[in-house]
């Protein structure tokens, strides 16, 4: 088993936290035909939850920022592993990854 280990600076939080939008749309929208429906008057408001997550990033304190996406990358653990994996496969690379974890350093 190997380890690979890789440390991020200068993380541009506002474009990471916006690329995450849709999958937390497509999420909401498969949970329930409410949650749906919120979902769809989310991604009706076009660049608007981007703005306003550039906005807001622009106010927190760097630890917050980093505990948050701390927060989301564990939330969403499995699903960026099966990414992983799947790209790795793609690229006919055997084995995969069996643990992916981001801590606020």
């Amino acid at each position: 088993m190997l380890k690979l280990e890789v440390t991020f600076d200068e993380i541009n939080y506002a474009g990471l936290a916006a690329g995450l939008i849709p999958m937390l749309l497509e999420n909401l929208s498969r949970k329930d035909v409410k949650s749906k429906e919120a979902a769809d008057l989310i991604a009706n408001l076009g660049d608007a939850p981007e703005r306003m997550l550039t906005a807001a990033f622009g106010e927190l304190p760097q630890q917050d920022m980093n505990n948050l996406i701390s927060g989301i990358v564990s939330i969403y653990r499995e699903d960026l592993m099966k990414i992983a994996n799947d790209k790795l496969k793609e690229q006919n690379i055997s084995g995969g990854i069996t643990d992916i974890r981001l801590e606020n350093v």
